[in-house]
């Protein structure tokens, strides 16, 4: 390291042989990150083999686990008492400042309450529409126009290809932690990342109008569920390149834990191939959520999961292990799911196409439609406060 001004020593010639590592260093994370982890363990902590930045101890009567970020820690306790047992032996070693019930976990704000927790990204949103002048701007009720085609662009101006993703980017972020209403949108919108026009500007302001009428909307995680099942849906030949859109939404109860919408990698030659690929995707993370779920219980027995899906088809293929011909290119991809049927982790079960959670993932619906999804995954906080009042 060159030295620093005004602490020269031996002429300007010389540098500085660091003994430790200082923040601003390419490799400092990883070395905070390899002491904490020494702390950690050293205490009695074990680091989660399915979630690295969890660590926690459990046994028959209390539990603590403590969730990960950099410099951040999260702490979920049986009691007080079980918590500062552990918090004070890593004060030994680093140093903490505890700043109580948690209100605030990078971005998202938290509401403890006697039955669970809700989490929402209120401020968040009012920043984002303070920062592009939309704070008095018009709602929607749909973050997509269904009727626009987003890759009519011809006739379009360009736009500011750094402003357009800046935008972007900021969106995914609540869609990413709170928001899964606004995923397939922003998906959609992220093909145009390269040369966007206005229309496609336009529709990232329309999803900010969308989020001036929900800013209220929720996630709620309830005490005492231990039911973890699964819905995966698929669109088909609904983009430029022919290209489906998978989704998955992952729930504990009537809590959503984890979901996603992505473009496929591959052209599916059928409705029933781009299910079987959302299938695919969705039986790998209901897998290895189980698998970290039963770690951190520390269950020697295994549960099963049940997944969901609306196309008869797909189910049928997973289930029949004497249909080839028809699917044998994605042989793989079947294959992975009738060994988790077969090993007893995962449980087929066919749905109605109204009663699917994940299909706002997959397309643009209509305000009844994307209203129907959005009840069932989140909670309008404001209309929540009315009920209690």
């Amino acid at each position: 390291m060159t030295q620093p001004e005004g602490y020269e020593e031996g002429g300007k010639g010389k540098i500085c042989k660091l003994r430790k590592s200082i923040y601003g260093l390419k490799q400092s994370g990883r070395c905070w990150n390899k002491r904490l982890d020494e702390v950690m363990q050293g205490r009695g902590l074990k680091q989660s083999q399915e979630d690295p930045c969890i660590y926690f101890v459990r046994t028959k009567e209390n539990f603590l686990y403590i969730g990960v970020h950099v410099d951040d820690l999260v702490t979920v306790a049986s009691s007080p008492d079980m918590e500062e047992k552990y918090l004070s032996k890593i004060r030994r070693e680093i140093e903490l400042v505890t700043l109580g019930e948690a209100e605030f976990i990078l971005g998202m704000q938290v509401i403890q309450e006697n039955d669970g927790i809700r989490v929402h990204q209120r401020n968040y949103i009012r920043e984002i529409l303070k920062r592009y002048g939309m704070d008095n701007c018009n709602p929607v009720k749909v973050p997509s126009d269904v009727n626009q085609k987003l890759d009519n662009d011809e006739d379009s101006k360009e736009v500011n290809q750094t402003e357009y993703q800046e935008l972007l980017r900021r969106l995914m972020y609540l869609a990413v932690h709170t928001r899964p209403d606004i995923s397939y949108t922003l998906g959609a919108l992220s093909q145009y990342n390269n040369g966007p026009k206005e229309i496609h500007m336009n529709a990232l302001k329309r999803v900010m109008r969308y989020l001036k009428g929900t800013e209220n909307y929720m996630l709620k995680y309830e005490k005492g569920q231990s039911n973890i099942h699964a819905y995966t849906d698929a669109s088909w030949d609904k983009t430029k390149d022919a290209r489906s859109f998978s989704g998955y939404v992952i729930k504990d109860g009537s809590s959503v834990i984890h979901w996603r919408s992505k473009k496929q990698e591959t052209v599916a030659m059928s409705t029933t191939e781009s299910e079987l690929n959302a299938m695919s995707e969705g039986v790998k993370e209901l897998k290895w959520m189980m698998d970290l779920a039963e770690e951190l219980e520390q269950r020697k027995e295994k549960k099963k999961a049940t997944l969901f899906c609306d196309s008869a088809n797909a189910i049928n293929i997973v289930k029949n292990k004497n249909q080839k011909s028809r699917t044998k290119y994605l042989n793989r991809k079947v294959c992975h799911v009738r060994e988790a049927i077969k090993d007893e982790r995962i449980e087929i079960q066919h749905i109605a196409g109204k009663e699917m959670e994940a299909d706002f993932l997959t397309k643009g619906l209509g305000g009844p439609e994307m209203k129907r999804n959005t009840d069932k995954l989140l909670r309008d906080g404001e209309q929540n406060n009315e009920e209690k009042n």
